[in-house]
């Protein structure tokens, strides 16, 4: 909580990124809980992998705002906007910051780390998959958005990667039989839902309207408390098979 807490109060890119990178870390502790299994280390090794690289490819968005701007202080480059849009690194700089925005938050094709995932302890499936880590790729693009959503290249890239996303999450949770699985494909899908508001509404987020947060604060409370509520239903479901399979003994 505290890493993601320095992500969303930074405003110094570098800080933003050493807090960034600490979010994976806890992430990856958090998600190999289990350490004795192999697949829980399999998908934590798995985050780490994928969001550390995509961490990497934002640092170097950030270095060459700096060698715009001269200073790692979004507030500056905000203040810079003409000088920024006017820079051969514009479009570069882009697209290697959207690269760890959709690595954090389970953007096609980088969305395969989030159901290995799942292998975590429910407690921490829930506080990962609904307040933090996944959300942080999501607020990346949003605070990125001043500066950026004036490029067609920012509306058309968020726009598609989100549709993708969307879709493809959806089309994965209806073919899942395991509950977790279900979950953290509609995740993906509800990622990919609110990276697409975020490009079609580019514009009107360059004018600070605040109504694309409704998505995001919703679809915390809902995957947070179903997923809290997977065990129980996960006992019921083997209570009905075992009362199936015993009807004299349950009767009895």
């Amino acid at each position: 909580m505290t890493a993601m807490l320095g992500v969303v109060l930074s405003d110094n890119m570098v800080v933003l990124y050493l807090f960034w990178e600490l979010t994976s870390i806890s992430s990856f502790l958090l998600i190999g809980y289990w350490y004795k299994r192999d697949r829980s280390r399999y998908g934590a090794t798995k985050s780490l992998l994928i969001t550390v690289f995509g961490g990497l490819a934002m640092l170097g968005g950030f270095i060459l705002i700096y060698l715009i701007t001269d200073s790692f202080s979004i507030r500056e480059a905000v203040n810079q906007l003409q000088l920024i849009m006017a820079s051969p690194y514009f479009i570069p700089a882009m697209i290697l910051i959207l690269l760890g925005a959709f690595t954090k938050s389970a953007q096609f094709p980088f969305y395969i780390w989030l159901p290995d995932a799942m292998e975590a302890p429910t407690p921490v499936s829930s506080y990962l998959h609904s307040a933090t880590m996944v959300k942080a790729g999501i607020y990346l693009v949003a605070r990125f958005s001043p500066i950026f959503a004036i490029s067609e290249v920012w509306f058309w890239t968020i726009s598609i990667v989100g549709l993708v996303t969307l879709f493809w999450g959806s089309f994965h949770a209806v073919r899942q039989n395991d509950l977790k699985a279900i979950l953290a494909y509609s995740t993906v899908s509800q990622l990919g839902m609110i990276m697409l508001m975020l490009g079609v509404g580019a514009a009107a987020i360059h004018e600070n309207n605040p109504a694309f947060l409704a998505q995001p604060f919703l679809q915390l409370f809902f995957t947070s408390l179903t997923m809290l509520r997977l065990k129980a239903v996960s006992l019921w479901q083997l209570v009905l098979s075992i009362m199936k399979q015993e009807l004299v003994t349950f009767g009895n």
